[in-house]
Parts: C-alpha cells; structure tokens; sequence
C-alpha cells in the first residue's frame, strides 16, 4: 500500500512538473535547468509611440524594412537608440557589415516609418550598443567598442552621417554596453565584464574616469546593459539583460535607490520583465534592448530589438 501511494505521488509530481515546463515553455519564460537554443533566428529593430512605457503593444512597432531600406534579407540589426536632433528623431543601430558589425542610421519620419539612411561609423574591427546624447551644444556617440580594446567616444560633425573620434575616455579594456548618464552634476558609466556590472564616475565626460569603490555593483545575471537611461516619475531606471536559460531573452528594470561617488543601491522593478520574447515573428526567440524618449506632447517613442524566426530546441543546461 505505501509503494502504491509512493508511486502515485511520484506520477502527480512528475505531471505538475511537467505541466509547468510546457507552460514556461509556451509563455517563453526560462525553464530550470534547461536553456533554448535557435538556429537560423536573426535580430530586427524598429520604434512605437506609446502612452504607457512599461505597457507597449509590440503589434504596433514599425520595423527597419530590409527590403526597402536595400539591406540584405537576416542580416543582424540590433541595439537601436534614438536621438531627438530639431524635432526629428533618428535611430541609430549595430547593423552586420563586411569587418564585423558597423553602426547605421535611419530617420524616423510620418507614421513611425524608419528612413534609411545608411553607415555612419565603420571601424576595422566590430561595433555595436550605439548610444547617442549631447552634452552642452556637442553631440556624441558611444558605441560598444571592447574589439578595439577601448571605450572610444566620437563627436557629430555632420549629424547624422559623419563623426569623428574624439578620445579613448576609458582606454585599454573590454567592456560591454558601456552606457553613460549624468546625474547630479557627475557623469556615471555602467559597464559589463566577465557577469559583472561595473560602474565608474568622471567630473567631466571629457576628464579622467575613476572605477566606482563599490564596482562591481552586481554580478551573474542582469549586469549586461540594455539600452540608455530612463527617468520616469522621478525615479532613474537601469535596463538589464536577463540571459538566464540563453542570451538576449528579456530586459528587466532596476530602480536607482542611491548614486554618488561613494553608494550604489538598486532595486529590481515590480512589473519586470520590461520586455521579453513575444509572439511568433520577429521578437520570438527573445528580446534584449529598449531606449525610451519622452515626446513634445507627453507621449513616448519606444526603440526595440528582438530575436525571430528561426527553429528553436531545448537543451539541458546548468547556466
């Protein structure tokens, strides 16, 4: 009788486990100790206006067409940023080129279409992660530069289609998605390396970079960043890659509790994950980016990439 009601337990728990793994699965939640893996899935980029930035309806983004714009069909575009330069917005993006990935531009004109308007910075070795802001009456460009050993910062001298390099602001390392923000008069930078969140201050973008006393601020999961920035009812908001179970799955939200010189505290969001993988196209396999921009009427312009198509397995993994 206790082998009967053993074995009976045994079968309910293995039903209930296996009932909740085909439901993380078809949500595209990560499931424990398995990770996903895609074969022919290709990244895509494009904006949506929205009301509500925490509540975005990805049916109505517009993405870069590759047909129209002249691009090859699958080829990578991802991490795209925006920039409001005379009331016209443009998003900048890694676009796949002959030496690795290049950065590309396309202006965003009536209906949220996406001009293309072609490569704006192309280095010997590969980019991406373009971050584009202005400090005082300068525009400048941080890509994601680790290939070339070095956090490199270039300047418009013609926006959007010529820069040129400015200066190494963080010279001889690797870090990735370097994303720079000023706060309270001093300029802060998250970076990742090896799973950990670095973060490192300066008195002037221009000055000399200092590694914060309580770098890294997080490691493993969450520390790659996902885009600029965002300061939303008086809170500043940090964007993560949730990468457990493959990369690029989701991007989670940190509030910033505390940032200075000396202190770091974060706190995860309630609503998270921001954005995740979705649907049965171009963000289905995952989605790994956001850059949010308050518009002129109070609305927001959303950038976004995702991981589609393509044939995905399950594989066991402990990472």
């Amino acid at each position: 009788m206790k082998i009967k009601k053993i074995l009976i337990a045994i079968v309910l728990l293995g039903t209930l486990c296996a009932g909740y793994f085909v439901y993380l699965y078809l949500t595209k939640q990560s499931i424990p100790f398995f990770s996903r893996q895609t074969t022919g899935a290709y990244y895509s980029a494009g904006v949506l206006t929205t009301n509500k930035p925490f509540s975005l309806d990805l049916d109505n983004i517009s993405l870069l067409d590759r047909k129209a714009s002249g691009i090859k069909e699958k080829l990578l575009i991802a991490d795209p940023f925006l920039f409001n330069n005379d009331g016209n917005f443009y998003m900048f993006f890694e676009i796949m080129g002959k030496t690795g990935a290049d950065i590309g531009v396309a202006k965003v004109t009536e209906n949220n279409n996406l001009e293309y308007l072609g490569v704006v910075l192309d280095e010997s070795k590969h980019l991406s992660y373009p971050l584009v802001f202005k400090d005082g009456e300068h525009i400048y460009m941080i890509p994601e530069s680790q290939a070339l050993n070095a956090v490199k910062l270039y300047e418009a001298v013609d926006f959007p289609l010529k820069w040129k390099f400015k200066k190494d602001i963080i010279a001889k390392s690797r870090l990735a998605d370097p994303t720079v923000f000023k706060k309270d008069g001093v300029w802060f930078m998250f970076a990742e390396a090896a799973k950990e969140l670095r973060l490192f201050y300066a008195d002037s973008l221009l000055g000399n970079w200092t590694e914060h006393p309580k770098s890294p601020v997080k490691k493993g999961n969450y520390t790659r960043p996902a885009g600029r920035m965002f300061s939303h009812n008086g809170k500043l908001i940090r964007f993560g890659q949730d990468s457990y179970g493959g990369y690029g799955r989701q991007v989670y939200g940190f509030t910033i509790d505390s940032l200075n010189k000396s202190d770091y505290k974060e706190t995860a969001l309630k609503n998270n994950p921001v954005v995740s993988a979705n649907g049965e196209g171009w963000a289905k396999n995952g989605m790994h980016h956001i850059d949010i921009q308050k518009k002129e009427d109070g609305t927001f312009i959303v950038a976004l990439d995702g991981r589609g198509y393509g044939k995905e397995r399950i594989i066991f993994s402990l990472n």
